[in-house]
């Protein structure tokens, strides 16, 4: 078993990226993969890191699922687990790896606004030091009235930029009342992008049942691996106390 502190430090980061041994085993086989390691920024390598050897094993378990999944032509995949396992935190380190390293259009909903605010953060702290190119992959969409809480948040005026032909976006956050107003429209800002979508994940998904969740999964690609994370049992929170939709 490895303890793997998150603080871990790189005193030179070059120096451990780049011996030639190193070096000519990723030019011969993955000519890309080294800029692409820099660009990603020596924190976000550090929790990458910590998280494939952390002892719980949780991150391992999402990642090789995932892969497995998307390979396989899964559709669903079920993460369940209790409050505060770290689910929203491994859901965050999933999607830069999927997004950027494996450049697939990713998507993360809820039908709360919080759990997008902590995935927003998550990410915006594990690419902190990441380049301008990276980070410009991510954002979280916005309703009226909710107050910015990251340097990646989207304003609803930032929307038409951000779906154009030659938008950098792979990844984005949105709450499911949001996709739901956007894709019932007669021109939805979301819907091309929505259906390039490689994977979904649906974040509290025990609290499903409500339209927005059932019209983003009518949307999605029938080939889109959708990821289904959230505790045990629902609750009557979610769902009203509605036997429709428990």
């Amino acid at each position: 078993e490895y303890t793997w502190p998150v603080n871990w430090d790189i005193p030179d980061f070059t120096s451990i990226l780049e011996p030639l041994y190193f070096m000519h085993s990723l030019h011969s086989t993955h000519p890309n993969l080294l800029p692409l390691l820099r660009s990603l920024g020596p924190h976000f390598l550090r929790s990458l890191t910590s998280a494939l050897l952390a002892s719980n094993q949780h991150f391992p378990s999402l990642l090789l699922a995932t892969l497995y999944g998307l390979r396989s032509g899964h559709t669903t995949l079920c993460v369940q687990g209790i409050f505060g396992a770290g689910k929203t935190f491994s859901a965050s380190l999933l999607l830069i790896v999927l997004s950027t390293i494996l450049d697939v259009n990713t998507l993360l909903s809820a039908e709360p606004n919080l759990p997008l605010a902590t995935a927003i953060e998550n990410i915006d702290l594990l690419l902190q030091d990441a380049s301008d190119d990276v980070r410009a992959q991510y954002g979280r969409i916005l309703a009226n009235h909710v107050k910015v809480s990251s340097k990646l948040d989207m304003t609803p005026l930032d929307r038409q930029a951000s779906f154009k032909a030659d938008s950098p976006k792979r990844c984005i956050l949105v709450t499911q009342g949001s996709l739901l107003r956007d894709l019932c429209r007669d021109h939805p800002q979301l819907q091309s992008f929505i259906q390039s979508c490689r994977v979904a994940i649906n974040d509290e998904a025990q609290q499903g049942g409500q339209a927005g969740f059932t019209v983003l999964a009518g949307f999605l690609s029938i080939h889109c691996l959708q990821i289904l994370t959230g505790d045990k049992e629902q609750n009557r929170s979610g769902t009203g106390g509605e036997p429709t939709k428990e």
